[in-house]
């Protein structure tokens, strides 16, 4: 490469500044189209609480009044019916995610999952049990988050975090409180986990009400993380979001 003198590279360094600010002056120039939709053209209802889209560009709306998938075109519509297993288990879905597996995983303002097979049209509602199969509070489900290797978890406000067995529908629970925690303290309303961001495979970073926190699947360890602490995989993790609780 020949070396640039001071007069050629402010020449080039010009050049540089006229071609980026025409990019400027075109991109102020275009026209977007914004398009809404609502219940008048298939959507379960204009009251959106999450949104995905799916590994085959489908998009997934959960509502107060059920979950719509849309493909560009139309509207597909689906709805808790009375005496049907073969359906949402509520009407009030608060969160999505879908799974390696292409499962939709869905969840609800008063308690329990669900997942949906899109190629069978097949639902499975999980009421959420512990291992004794005591039922889980219906209280809403904050978070649901598939990993790498196929594991469901859940998060139910002020339940903590848990892993679902998707066989036994029996789950393992991890509270964000430390040991001896009182009953009454209210800390406890903040015992619930509000994303999950797999930063390689069985290592994670869980955003909650409390603050961020690392976890290993393997060893079952939750640490509580500071803003001083060196973390330089969670800053190069594009995919992990902030969220507002």
């Amino acid at each position: 490469m020949w070396p640039l003198s001071g007069k050629h590279f402010t020449y080039l360094l010009f050049q540089c500044l006229l071609v980026f600010s025409s990019y400027f002056v075109e991109a102020q120039d275009m026209a977007f189209t914004v398009t809404g939709y609502d219940e008048s053209e298939g959507l379960a209802s204009k009251y959106v609480r999450c949104m995905i889209q799916d590994k085959k560009g489908m998009l997934w709306f959960g509502t107060i009044e059920g979950l719509s998938s849309f493909d560009g075109y139309r509207f597909k519509m689906f709805s808790k019916k009375s005496g049907d297993a073969n359906s949402l288990s509520s009407n009030y879905v608060t969160t999505l995610a879908e799974g390696p597996d292409g499962l939709i995983w869905i969840g609800y303002q008063q308690g329990g999952v669900t997942s949906y097979d899109p190629a069978t049209g097949r639902f499975r509602n999980y009421p959420l049990v512990d291992k004794n199969n005591k039922r889980f509070p219906t209280h809403e489900i904050r978070m649901l988050h598939v990993d790498m290797e196929n594991d469901v978890w859940v998060s139910i406000h002020r339940e903590g975090f848990m892993r679902l067995d998707k066989e036994s529908g029996q789950c393992t629970r991890y509270s964000l409180l430390p040991a001896g925690t009182p009953l009454d303290s209210r800390r406890r309303l903040y015992d619930y986990a509000t994303g999950m961001s797999e930063v390689k495979k069985g290592k994670f970073w869980i955003a909650t009400a409390d603050g961020l926190y690392r976890f290993d699947k393997k060893t079952a360890k939750l640490q509580a993380h500071t803003f001083s602490d060196s973390a330089p995989e969670l800053y190069k993790k594009r995919s992990f979001h902030i969220y507002a609780v």
